[in-house]
């Protein structure tokens, strides 16, 4: 997700409206029947979930105003996890969607496209 201090070129020139792409992400998360349950994490909370679950040590220089800002969601119905995924992608805000399939050690990547914001 786009935020005040992770540069992504998907969030260039986009330095104000961010609290109300938040509002927008939030308001379709409640309003999908899929999701059981989301969870916003922060720089700060991603980073220190980065430092310890990581078994290297972090590159140098890292600081939590590198890792992006997201929504962890849970779904109800595996097998419409990537039409949700697809859906928020579209989402003004939205860099990247990632999600594992259950059973499977494979991430799946969804880039943002964020047209039109």
């Amino acid at each position: 997700m786009c935020s005040q201090t992770y540069s992504d070129p998907l969030c260039e020139g986009r330095e104000h409206g961010f609290d109300h792409e938040w509002e927008e992400i939030e308001t379709f998360l409640n309003e999908s029947p899929e999701v059981v349950s989301y969870l916003f994490v922060t720089q700060e909370d991603a980073y220190r979930q980065f430092l310890e679950t990581s078994d290297e040590d972090p590159p140098e220089g890292l600081t939590p105003d590198d890792l992006p800002p997201r929504y962890d969601v849970r779904i109800e119905d595996g097998n419409r996890r990537e039409a949700l995924a697809s859906a928020m992608t579209e989402m003004c805000g939205v860099v990247e969607v990632h999600y594992f399939a259950v059973g499977e050690d494979t991430l799946s990547d969804f880039p943002g496209a964020g047209s039109g914001c």
